[in-house]
């Protein structure tokens, strides 16, 4: 029997260093059942809060990475900033590369302050493990879709992303939509002189949030994008590339800042902005030497390195 999503005969997936074994949506669920269930038990008033649904979580993130070869299916699990929510995602991850490709990334709510009659404690209950089982089953429909692509072809990223572009609308957003605005309420204390606001000023990540998140430049089939979010103790960013209809991504580069201790300048801003993206485009040619590495035609070899040319 084959599993599915993948081709009945291995020999015809054109991308097998890329294709990705379905998740055993059944096995997940029931370990998934049994700790929200053991946790409803245990609590004092029956109530399954946050705190309980995060240990849950983290119990299947530390105990459930299944392995396929050099890949393994990782959940991540990390607090909202608010504190009512928690971030989770449905990752595959490969032994040697940088990038990684996330499939879906959800929140789970806080149920607990609800109204508390035994059948709304029940709903609780079946309400996060349907909520986890539809997260599954997200994650399976999209690997079935990219494995249909690895299928047919390789999925070597041939165009060459804008990256100059791309840093100057970044840069002009960040000046624009944070540097002039706090200049604005200030100016009177540097007599207009915005060379002087620049030489005295620092920001925060969360200036980046304001600014860039979600800006994106668009290439071939594909996007290139930033992405922050503010969780509980940190500023996440990424820099992330876009798959045309297929509902996933490959998250190229990931930061993490602490929200009101790592500062910068506008200068400083220049260089995280550079040193991201550098990154990102040396995880872009690490897939694609990847996919082509057993292939050792000069030609393939050109292909691999085309975004650098």
């Amino acid at each position: 029997m084959k599993a599915a999503g993948l081709p009945a005969n291995p020999s015809d997936i054109v991308a097998k260093e890329v294709a990705i074994k379905p998740i055993e949506v059944d096995l997940l669920l029931e370990t998934f059942q049994k700790q929200i269930w053991n946790k409803e038990i245990k609590a004092y008033d029956g109530v399954i809060d946050l705190w309980d649904l995060e240990d849950v979580l983290i119990f299947m993130m530390d105990n459930c990475s299944i392995s396929f070869g050099e890949w393994k299916h990782q959940f991540i699990v990390i607090p909202e900033e608010n504190g009512d929510h928690l971030h989770f995602e449905i990752r595959s991850i490969h032994n040697s590369i940088e990038a990684e490709i996330l499939w879906v990334e959800d929140l789970f709510n806080d149920l607990s302050h609800y109204p508390t009659g035994s059948w709304e404690l029940s709903g609780f209950f079946e309400d996060y493990v349907e909520h986890f089982e539809h997260l599954l089953l997200e994650a399976n429909k999209r690997i079935i879709s990219w494995n249909q692509v690895c299928s047919n072809y390789k999925p070597i990223i041939y165009e060459k992303p804008p990256i100059e572009d791309f840093k100057n609308m970044l840069f002009d957003n960040f000046f624009d939509m944070v540097v002039m605005e706090e200049f604005q309420y200030v100016r009177r204390d540097f007599n207009d002189d915005l060379n002087a606001f620049l030489e005295d000023s620092i920001f925060y990540p969360i200036h980046l949030h304001h600014s860039i998140n979600n800006e994106y430049i668009r290439f071939g089939s594909f996007n290139l994008r930033f992405q922050i979010e503010q969780l509980e103790e940190i500023i996440l960013v990424r820099l992330v590339l876009d798959f045309d209809g297929l509902g996933c991504e490959m998250i190229l580069v990931e930061e993490e800042f602490s929200p009101w201790i790592d500062c910068f300048t506008v200068g400083e801003f220049e260089v995280i902005i550079d040193t991201i993206i550098e990154h990102g485009v040396d995880a872009i040619i690490q897939w694609n030497e990847f996919l082509v590495g057993g292939e050792n035609s000069e030609r393939n070899n050109r292909k691999a390195n085309r975004i650098t040319g």
